[in-house]
């Protein structure tokens, strides 16, 4: 059977099976399941990286300088040969990010996902036998087959490609999943695979070994015992997170002996200790190390979120209630020495927020100031842990300076904790005189929830 043929077989065999899905139209992915253990074999001579570089960090200050060394413990930047400046060595306990260069296209067409949640674009990738070889722009990443989630491959008119089809893949799934590109839509294939070329797929179906064109497929997904396909897993409270072109990396340490240097990863392994890897210095963009012991409610969503207007039927209005739903803002905030910008919530009066607390959690920390900070009532702020109240707060009012508005700092001990709940709503007063009076609501205006953080 020639290997279109067999492509076509494959699939008529799927059908006869009964397991052809109808889909919309579309192109699809790759989708794989792999343990993070990773070997980098870099390819010598290919553009380093640049050596200036940023350093964003806790306190929300920003340094700036060329870049000297790091390890597991400090930054050091280089001196200024321009003036007696020394070197500075910066303590990594307070870096959230190091930003090397700016952000790069990706060169290659196949995009990778990990099991971790580590997500590479590629120029190619073969797996045989029990390992991975994956080409990315300046050297080639090994890893073992069982470490990848899913890959999704361009159609020849597409780019990039598309990863649609990972939420529509058949569940339960009784083995890996091959997809293939219809004029109407994707068909799933179960099977097994057990190899990929440069141009072909094989996979093992009901005992026959069976070729597949690569053009013919959207993607692939292995078969995960634990993992969804486009679900990312929550980070450890130690995982740091590498901006790549075109993807990103997780790894638990990193480091770079001088300029002239590649970086040296050590990567989680799920199944083994942690691997040494190496890493060309032209691959890493950016290196966050407040990606696991730092998480931004910002970016997180809520286990629950309930708003309800003051004047409840404009609710009922599609436009209007996106208009009063939280929403995530750049805000300012003024240091010793500059203005920062940071990511905020802005929170309208009747917004009920609940997040699940991650494993880990210590500390909830955040700003609260009002989002029109000329407003003359204030808004009522309420933070409970677990049902528990931790702190209660009014916000913003009249005497407030529209330059620097009053800030209020937030935090709270949520060790054992499992959710953490906030509640805007309008600040209440008396009608009257007398105390005893029935409280009325004052119209207070919107806020903001300034850097909103859980640390581990």
């Amino acid at each position: 059977m020639k290997e279109d043929a067999r492509g076509r077989g494959l699939a008529a065999h799927h059908v006869n099976g009964g397991y052809r899905i109808p889909r919309r139209t579309g192109h699809g992915w790759v989708v794989w399941c792999l343990t993070p253990l990773f070997v980098v074999a870099g390819i010598s001579g290919v553009g380093r990286a640049a050596d200036a570089l940023s350093v964003a960090l806790t306190s929300g200050n920003t340094r700036t300088g060329q870049f000297a060394s790091l390890d597991a413990e400090r930054l050091v930047l280089a001196a200024s040969p321009d003036t007696a400046a020394t070197e500075m060595a910066i303590d990594l306990a307070t870096v959230r990010r190091i930003t090397l260069q700016e952000a790069a296209p990706a060169a290659g067409g196949s995009l990778i996902g990990l099991t971790d949640g580590s997500q590479l674009t590629a120029t190619s990738i073969e797996v045989a036998a029990a390992e991975a070889t994956v080409s990315l722009a300046t050297g080639s990443l090994a890893l073992p087959a069982d470490g990848l989630h899913w890959i999704a491959w361009p159609a020849e008119d597409e780019t990039p490609p598309t990863t649609d089809w990972l939420a529509e893949l058949p569940t339960p799934a009784a083995g890996d999943i091959v997809v293939i590109r219809r004029d109407e839509g994707w068909q799933f294939i179960e099977c097994a695979i057990t190899a990929i070329t440069a141009t072909e797929v094989v996979v093992l179906l009901e005992g026959e070994s069976i070729p597949v064109s690569r053009t013919k497929l959207a993607g692939l997904c292995w078969l995960r015992a634990g993992t969804r396909p486009g679900v990312e897993p929550e980070p450890a409270p130690q995982d740091i997170l590498l901006g790549l072109p075109g993807g990103r990396l997780r790894c638990r340490g990193i480091a770079r002996s001088s300029p002239e240097a590649d970086w040296t990863l050590t990567l989680a392994a799920t199944t083994t200790a942690p691997v040494k890897a190496t890493l060309p210095a032209a691959e890493v963009l950016s290196i966050d190390y407040a990606f696991g012991r730092q998480i931004d409610l910002t970016r997180r969503s809520p286990a629950s979120t309930s708003v309800e207007p003051y004047f409840g039927s404009l609710a009922d209005d599609a436009v209007l209630r996106k208009y009063f739903a939280p929403r995530t803002v750049t805000s300012t905030r003024q240091t010793d020495d500059q203005a920062v910008e940071l990511p905020a919530l802005l929170l309208r009066p009747r917004t009920d927020l609940v997040w699940t607390l991650p494993p880990g959690s210590r500390v909830f920390r955040a700003q609260l100031l009002p989002a029109t900070p000329a407003a003359s009532t204030p808004t009522s702020v309420l933070i409970e842990v677990d049902g528990v109240e931790q702190v209660r707060r009014e916000i913003g009012g009249a005497g407030l300076s529209v330059d620097t508005p009053t800030t209020e700092q937030v935090m709270i001990d949520v060790r054992g904790g499992r959710q953490l709940r906030l509640v805007v709503d309008f600040a209440t007063r008396p009608a009257g005189d007398s105390a005893t009076a029935t409280p009325t609501a004052l119209l207070g205006g919107p806020i903001l929830l300034q850097a909103p953080t859980i640390e581990r």
